[in-house]
């Protein structure tokens, strides 16, 4: 964190008056070509919501059975949504999309998206400096846009520790200008290591400590370090960080658990699933196929206001339409079967008798490291 998080949560509770409450209870961001990135999320705690995650994660690893590798991966109905079929798309900061084939798509931004957009629903959605809120609407499969608004995070994000890619330098350097859509919240309020630029895979002198280099993410590297500094002495850890380059970081260097979940290795589980399978659901397992209905057409939305941003305060804008018309999954009864088995043998706990916070940590830990 590069400030104080708890400003997103005051601003989803209707609770809190503080402030308005200009957030949904469940809140994903966007950036350059990823309608869902997953370095930062919340969701509301629900039973029912991990039911349904868990519900989508066997339909997908059921498809992915009778797809071809690569990828197990239907990327025109991804994870349970055709985008085409139902005149709808997917939106990161510089592109509309109508199939699942953004980063991690097969992944845990793929997932999240759905789960987070479709059947939750009730939503955020930051897409650069504008926030997206969507609403569920009875009797209507398809999420529904409230507003399209920009500029409503900054006003109430605390001060920052620290900037990253040149953002407190006017004018930018050319070199950092790619990377101006970060200087706005959600995005400066994180400090995202991206691959293998973790601070504690790469060398670091101590004594170039510096909160003020904020050139790509010198200074978050920084912070980092402080961090595990304070955290040394005051919890008695024994690291000399001075001994960082020689003692530490060849144990830290490479992640155990990798850096995301590539095609491989839904191929891997893949083949471990049906090996572990053959021979105990000849008898339940049908012939896979994907069920998808005719898309029923909904009645057109209310017109929703767009606004813009000029000169960092929001204007009102054209009214555009909601698009949206839906559709939906059905499983026969001989695939019902085969979940009911499914799950009665994956060794996970009913959900109504553990954390609702658990699928939190199955998706965050999917995506990149540990």
């Amino acid at each position: 964190p590069m400030t104080n998080l708890d400003y997103y949560f005051h601003l989803s509770d209707p609770d809190y008056t503080a402030v308005p409450t200009v957030l949904k209870p469940n809140f994903i961001m966007a950036t350059l070509a990823e309608p869902c990135n997953t370095g930062m999320f919340y969701v509301e705690p629900s039973t029912e919501t991990f039911d349904q995650y868990h519900e989508t994660l066997r339909l997908q690893h059921k498809i992915a059975q009778s797809l071809p590798y690569p990828p197990h991966f239907p990327k025109r109905e991804g994870w349970g949504h055709d985008f085409r079929k139902n005149n709808d798309y997917c939106e990161s900061i510089k592109q509309k999309s109508g199939n699942w084939k953004f980063w991690a798509a097969h992944s845990d931004q793929g997932l999240m998206y759905y789960v987070a957009k479709y059947i939750k629903k009730d939503l955020s959605i930051a897409i650069g400096d504008r926030i997206q809120n969507w609403r569920a609407v009875n009797g209507q499969q398809m999420p529904e846009m409230e507003s399209d608004t920009p500029c409503v995070l900054a006003e109430y994000q605390p001060k920052l520790i620290t900037y990253q890619f040149s953002c407190d330098r006017d004018p930018i350097p050319d070199d950092e200008l790619s990377n101006q859509w970060k200087c706005t919240p959600p995005y400066n309020s994180i400090a995202h290591f991206y691959g293998k630029k973790k601070p504690w895979q790469a060398k670091y002198e101590m004594k170039n400590y510096s909160l003020t280099w904020t050139y790509k993410q010198k200074a978050a590297k920084s912070l980092w370090f402080q961090e595990l500094d304070e955290l040394n002495e005051r919890l008695n850890m024994g690291l000399d960080l001075t001994l960082w380059n020689t003692e530490y970081l060849p144990e830290m260097k490479v992640s155990s658990l990798g850096y995301q979940a590539g095609y491989g290795d839904q191929k891997t589980n893949l083949d471990a699933t049906l090996k572990a399978l053959s021979g105990e659901t000849k008898k339940i397992v049908p012939e896979i196929t994907t069920k998808l209905l005719k898309p029923k057409a909904e009645k057109a939305g209310d017109r929703i206001q767009r606004t813009t941003c000029i000169g960092g305060k929001a204007s009102l804008g054209e009214q555009v339409q909601d698009p949206y018309i839906g559709y939906r999954n059905k499983d026969s009864l001989e695939e019902q079967k085969l979940g009911t088995w499914l799950k009665s043998k994956s060794g996970i706990i009913s959900s109504t008798a553990s954390s609702s916070y658990s699928y939190l940590w199955i998706l965050g830990g999917i995506h990149e490291d540990k």
